[in-house]
This record gives structure tokens, C-alpha cells and sequence, in this order.
């Protein structure tokens, strides 16, 4: 599925995790079926609901999000953020991914020292979401 695209980006970002978040078609749940560069499983037992988190907040934007010196950067509960958490990462840019147009998962990439993403690295991130986009749901949407 969607591991190589997700490799890809890593290396040429140099990052250190990318990850996919997508809702869940038959609840309000978003979930992080795919990812790279994980320190550990933690991140396939997350559940948040919709507009929670960075991903729940990137879907309900529809918006892109950065997020640096976590967590001292972040807006409300740091417990809102189980990926950072999760995966020890200070620096964060996620992007929505669309499905006939509307938000229905993230893409994100992290790192786990301070960094600022510049805008070719966005432009990256944005192209990489299309293109998983097409595969995550030509192919059937998990859960």
C-alpha cells in the first residue's frame, strides 16, 4: 500500500516518522493505520475523535498544521496529541488528505528534534498526500 510513498518521503525529507491517519467510514474515530519510521506500536492503538489531536484538527480545517517545540507549542492539552506523544516528536507538519474532495485523513511528518519546515518541504508533504490519496482510497479505505 501507501509504505512506499510513505519511505519516500521520509528520505527525502530526512525525517524521522511519517505517518497516515484516516476516519474511520463507520464512526467519528480517526485511527493511524500507516506508517514509517515508528519507535514503537503505539501509534496503531490510537483513537481520537474528530477534531482532537493534530490530526483530528488538520481534517476539521481541512487545513495544513505545523507544530514546533512540542510541547511547549502546543495549543490545549498536550495529551490531545498522542502521535507526538506517542512517537517523541518536537516538529510536526500534517496535511489533510481528500477523498472526493473532503478531508477524510492526515498526512503527517515528524521529527523528533526541533525543526522548521520550509516551504519546500510543505510543498512535499502536500504533493506526497495527494499521491497516497489516490492509492489509501483506490483501494479501499481500512476499518
Amino acid at each position: 500500500m501507501p509504505s512506499n510513498k510513505l519511505a519516500n518521503l521520509k528520505t527525502d525529507l530526512g525525517c524521522d516518522f511519517v505517518g497516515i491517519a484516516l476516519k474511520n467510514q463507520n464512526s467519528v474515530d480517526i485511527t493511524w493505520p500507516y506508517a514509517v519510521g515508528y519507535t514503537n506500536d503505539k501509534y496503531v492503538r490510537i483513537k481520537l475523535r474528530y477534531g482532537k489531536g493534530i490530526d483530528g484538527q488538520v481534517m476539521s480545517s481541512c487545513s495544513a498544521m505545523e507544530i514546533n517545540h512540542f510541547p511547549d507549542n502546543a495549543h490545549g492539552k498536550v495529551t490531545d496529541y498522542p502521535i507526538m506523544l506517542a512517537e517523541k516528536l518536537v516538529s510536526a507538519f500534517s496535511v489533510p488528505i481528500l477523498k472526493d474532495g473532503r478531508p477524510a485523513g492526515v498526512l503527517l511528518a515528524g521529527y523528533r528534534t526541533v525543526h522548521d519546515f520550509h516551504a519546500a518541504e510543505k510543498k512535499k508533504v502536500k504533493q506526497a498526500a495527494f499521491a497516497v490519496s489516490e492509492e489509501v482510497f483506490k483501494h479501499g479505505q481500512p476499518g
